[in-house]
């Protein structure tokens, strides 16, 4: 089965006009053919489908006009020839390439694995597809936040400065960047990360840049928007890291979802940070229009770096640093941590007593100190010599030979006569 074809960029204009019974072949603008594959595609020219078997250069071999339940019909020259992902492919990935019965790859083309035996589901987290990993990846990654604040950082070929992006949404007003009657590929602006906010790793995934844009000006031209992943090297170097899809046409204010894909890791030099830079595809049409970007208030554009473990890494060790900090007399941020810490270190110890009648004594004042039990018979007596100014003593006892008396003496006791 040949599959329809699709290309990225594929567009054009007629280089005649088109008859409505024109059934053979026709031509696109000089040059262009090559933006479009060699076989088994639709065009659409208006809103007529045009089956294409084959191109040579520059003109197209029809296999069919009106194709698709669309209507035959003349279309003058200069009319845009665009190539679409049109329902026909997405039902062929469906019935050929992704079948949710079948879950041992045998091939794997363009990504998407062919499969082959029977599977069971069992419950709906099976059912998810690529486009809900990668909005759950990238939710759980890190946002630039599009800010009207110069950077003080310029373009390199046009010297326009870059704006600044931040890790929290704004709370300004909405601000706008606007490319008045941009060429194809012109450069509108670009967003830098903050001085020390870039990742040390860029993981291969899928990178959203989620921008409101609008097309102004009333022309005929027609434009998409896409974006470029740039790393702004110490020395003022920059590399393109990924270039992104194209968003749909712009026309009134809208939200528009830029996906880039990162194939492969990517880890920036020391000191650099990362750019987003923001372009325009134009497709086709001549007279002047304009393109708007939009950020801050309502308009919270924003890119999207998807987490990865160095991430998560950096949010423990801050948690770690503060329970560390706990025991740290400088610590600023747990008054109430401190003083208990404070007045129990003012404590004794109840360890300092060992043994069973020992007491506590000072070496000075604030200096508690044991003194350890004496033994039995033993007395309690300051004594200047210890460091703790007591000692236990045993007590002298004063005895007598007689009472002093005379032989004439009588003395006499209570109830004794001596």
């Amino acid at each position: 089965m040949a599959y329809l074809q699709t290309k990225n960029k594929a567009y054009s204009t007629l280089a005649a006009e088109l008859a409505e019974g024109t059934t053979t072949t026709f031509d696109v603008a000089a040059g262009e053919g090559a933006n479009f594959p060699t076989e088994n595609f639709v065009l659409t020219v208006a809103d007529e489908l045009i089956l294409i078997t084959s191109r040579a250069t520059d003109t197209m071999t029809i296999g069919e006009r009106g194709y698709g339940d669309t209507v035959a019909a003349t279309h003058a020259s200069g009319t845009q020839v665009r190539l679409n992902v049109i329902s026909e492919i997405i039902e062929e990935l469906q019935d050929d390439k992704l079948d949710l019965d079948q879950t041992t790859p045998q091939e794997i083309v363009n990504g998407i694995p062919t499969l082959e035996e029977i599977r069971d589901i069992t419950g709906t987290h099976e059912l998810v597809d690529k486009l809900y990993v990668d909005s759950a990846v990238t939710a759980l990654g890190q946002r630039f936040y599009m800010l009207s604040t110069g950077s003080g950082v310029l373009q390199p070929v046009t010297e326009e400065e870059y704006l600044l992006t931040s890790m929290t949404a704004s709370a300004e007003a909405e601000s706008s960047v606007t490319a008045t009657d941009p060429a194809d590929d012109e450069f509108i602006a670009g967003w830098i990360s903050p001085v020390g906010g870039a990742p040390t790793k860029l993981i291969a995934g899928t990178y959203d840049w989620d921008i409101f844009a609008a097309k102004t000006g009333g022309g005929n031209k027609v434009f998409r928007i896409y974006w470029t992943l740039v790393e702004r090297e110490a020395d003022d170097n920059e590399i393109v890291i990924a270039t992104s899809a194209e968003s749909n046409l712009l026309g009134a204010k809208a939200k528009q979802v830029i996906p880039l894909s990162l194939s492969e890791d990517y880890t920036p030099s020391a000191g650099s940070r990362i750019i987003g830079k923001v372009y325009v595809s134009l497709v086709s049409g001549s007279s002047a229009a304009n393109v708007v970007l939009y950020s801050e208030g309502d308009s919270d554009s924003h890119w999207n770096i998807p987490t990865n473990t160095e991430v998560l890494d950096t949010i423990y060790e801050q948690v770690a640093n503060k329970k560390t900090d706990l025991v740290d007399d400088s610590d600023t941020y747990y008054a109430s941590q401190k003083a208990v810490k404070t007045a129990v270190d003012a404590k004794t110890d109840k360890a300092t007593l060992t043994t069973k009648g020992d007491i506590y004594g000072a070496t000075a004042a604030s200096t508690p100190a044991r003194v350890g039990i004496g033994t039995d018979g033993q007395v309690l007596t300051a004594d200047s010599e210890q460091g703790t100014g007591m000692s236990w003593e045993t007590p002298t006892v004063p005895t007598r030979d007689s009472l002093g008396l005379d032989t004439d003496d009588s003395p006499q006791f209570a109830g004794i006569e001596l």
